[in-house]
């Protein structure tokens, strides 16, 4: 049995005390929130350059001699040039060629 001076003893920790919070002023700005806001707009800018500032293309058709063909397309990719399709044609006299339609993005807005 205990004194009548002491404090009964139980088997509960003592409550912890809570965390301290700083005060908040209220002209303060919510630093999630703006970060938030400020990626949306850089993402917002950026796809508004990528839908008023498309490349343009030019294009042009080359027909390369047979025997120089991996020549001829190897120095207009040198220039930039990129195949978009190449066929082999015939033409009336019998004789058949390569015609390729090349393409390369404009230099320049």
């Amino acid at each position: 049995m205990t004194a009548p001076d002491e404090a009964p003893t139980t088997d509960q920790p003592a409550p912890s005390p809570a965390p301290r919070r700083s005060p908040r002023r209220e002209n303060q700005p919510d630093w999630t929130r703006l970060l938030l806001a400020l990626i949306s707009l850089l993402l917002l800018l950026s796809l508004l350059f990528q839908l008023t500032h498309r490349p343009k293309y030019e294009y042009l058709v080359s027909s390369p001699d047979d025997l120089k063909f991996t020549e001829e397309i190897s120095t207009l990719g040198a220039q930039g040039w990129k195949i978009d399709t190449c066929r082999r044609a015939t033409n009336s006299a019998g004789g058949a060629s390569y015609e390729c339609i090349l393409s390369r993005p404009k230099l320049g807005w």
